[in-house]
């Protein structure tokens, strides 16, 4: 239950940082209530159903509880969907060797990358309060941050994950010998 409450609360945390920087990078700076707690809500869920495969984890459940990351989908719906790559391919590297945690950061940048280029040309300084640079950089950076984010919730549904009790053959003699008081190490 402290794994659920606990991505609750993380998943709202985050959802208050995406609701500040989509306000920053906003181009209409006026955000309703109803977009604000639409946004908060559904944050709050993803980190539930993360919480949960989390929980389910850390007790040697089965891998089926890795399902309920599909809580955390309507997050990547619309404009989140550059956040993808973060939370699937950075949350299953994120927890491995060396090779798959360079696929995870190469995930996780995936979103700055699209949404600079994708707003590149519609960048105009009339509309923005600050420069083009600055903006880009506001941009790129809140959206590296929210990837990491969601690659690091990710990895709880996508990472490693133990084989559940009672699954898979008995230890062999020599290798549940080792490490014991009668084994050999």
């Amino acid at each position: 239950m402290r794994r659920v409450l606990a991505g609750a609360g993380l998943g709202l945390a985050l959802g208050v940082a995406a609701r500040w920087w989509m306000r920053l990078v906003s181009t209409q700076p006026e955000l309703s209530w109803s977009g604000t707690g639409l946004i908060l809500a559904l944050f709050t869920t993803a980190g539930v159903g993360l919480g949960i495969a989390a929980a389910a984890r850390a007790a040697g459940r089965s891998r089926w509880w890795r399902l309920t990351a599909v809580l955390a989908v309507p997050v990547l719906l619309s404009p989140g969907m550059v956040l993808a790559p973060a939370l699937v391919v950075g949350g299953w590297g994120l927890r491995r060797g060396p090779r798959a945690r360079v696929a995870a950061a190469a995930a996780v940048l995936v979103a700055p990358a699209v949404l600079v280029v994708a707003t590149w040309a519609d960048v105009e300084q009339s509309l923005m309060p600050y420069p083009d640079g600055v903006y880009r950089g506001v941009l790129a950076l809140g959206a590296a941050l929210l990837g990491a984010a969601f690659a690091w919730g990710g990895s709880a549904a996508f990472g490693p994950w133990a084989a559940a009790r009672g699954d898979g053959p008995p230890p062999s003699g020599e290798r549940a010998a080792v490490g014991t008081a009668g084994g050999a190490g």
